[in-house]
């Protein structure tokens, strides 16, 4: 089978969709496929510095770069026996090459990564509103399916046509061991991995949770923030919280990647994130993949799933006191149940989310007639 996946990619930040684009290609061609990666992006992505140099030489077997959107066109034609897969809805050259397939009749599916999420519609006079309805809710029932992350990301979907399907991310779980704390009420460090968002990571949310939280406690903790800041709001971020009574606690940072994020989250103590929507973060299976504690809202989509696994607390913005009792629960508890947990939540990764599942259930969606 031939595959052509479609999708911006960007190296100079963490970038959840340029993480599974380049893992779902190199899994096709493990498995065997003819796989491709067409860059929309790479005019922008070219001028930018690659920070994230381990994916990114992953990336460059097998990806083709168009410097204009003609040359694109042609790729798209001369490779018209491919099937398809478009990672993202909202850039010109994605809503492009949607047209094309729909009028030409080629194979496509399409992995959304939340950008059909209602919230983003807020407003009646949204722009998406206005592309959305106008045009890309009538090319995405062309679509052989919209490959949904899980059934939250469906529900809070604006899209309500029968053509879809779930499939889960990946992850690759390292082999790393549990290490003891000598200490066991020593300090807490809590990580947030993610954009400088404060509307879209609900930055805000965690920022106010952690003020509660240090009125309604009095343990020693520290809360290390890193990212990017592509929409320019970390000195926002830093200047709210200087006005606070954390603000010795709070640390932030730039992006990490490879074997500096490693070492991040090998030291975290609980993975932070309280965004208002999300598909599935990869910063959350990552965090897992260390054995982590996750502390999550639940419009990241996998709190629910989780949380029955006995692998994350709950951030209940109507309650925040129930959240501190359940994070301090977790803090006190013994040495030998967190190594319990530690184990719990990479065997949970091994079972339920493996790039290898992930690939072969697409394809299967690719091969129904």
């Amino acid at each position: 089978m031939k595959i052509v996946n479609i999708s911006p990619l960007w190296f100079h930040k963490g970038d959840g969709i340029t993480d599974v684009v380049v893992n779902h290609h190199c899994k096709y061609l493990e498995i065997g496929c003819f796989s491709s990666i067409l860059q929309v992006n790479h005019n922008e992505s070219s001028q930018k510095k690659v920070l994230n140099e381990e994916l990114f030489k992953k990336a460059q077997i097998g990806v083709v770069k168009p410097k204009s959107i003609l040359s694109m066109m042609f790729f798209l034609k001369n490779n018209h026996d491919s099937f398809f897969v478009v990672h993202g809805i909202f850039q010109p050259k994605i809503i492009l090459c949607l047209i094309f397939f729909t009028i030409f009749r080629y194979n496509y599916l399409v992995i959304p990564h939340s950008s059909l999420n209602k919230v983003a519609f807020k407003g009646r006079f949204n722009k998406k509103n206005i592309v959305y309805y106008g045009l890309i809710n009538y090319l995405l029932r062309f679509s052989k399916s919209i490959v949904f992350l899980n059934e939250m990301e469906r529900n809070s979907s604006i899209y309500k046509g029968d053509n879809f399907s779930i499939v889960h991310n990946g992850i690759d779980v390292p082999d790393v061991k549990f290490e003891y704390k000598k200490d066991n009420s020593s300090h807490t460090n809590f990580c947030y991995l993610g954009r400088y968002d404060i509307e879209h990571k609900g930055i805000d949310r965690l920022i106010d949770f952690f003020e509660f939280y240090n009125l309604n406690s009095n343990d020693s903790w520290s809360l290390n923030f890193y990212g990017s800041d592509v929409k320019n709001e970390r000195k926002l971020i830093e200047e709210r919280i200087f006005k606070t009574s954390i603000s010795d606690k709070v640390n932030f940072h730039g992006p990490v990647f490879g074997i500096d994020k490693n070492q991040v989250l090998e030291q975290c103590d609980i993975f932070v994130l309280t965004s208002r929507y999300e598909g599935m973060p990869i910063a959350v299976l990552e965090a897992l993949s260390y054995g982590k504690q996750c502390f999550l809202s639940e419009e990241t989509n996998l709190l629910n799933e989780l949380e029955d696994a006995g692998l994350a607390i709950r951030y209940n913005p109507y309650k925040l006191k129930q959240s501190c009792d359940d994070i301090n629960k977790y803090i006190r508890s013994s040495e030998c149940f967190k190594k319990d947990k530690f184990s719990q939540s990479r065997s949970y990764l091994i079972d339920n989310y493996s790039w290898n599942t992930a690939c072969l259930s697409l394809i299967k969606i690719m091969e129904l007639k």
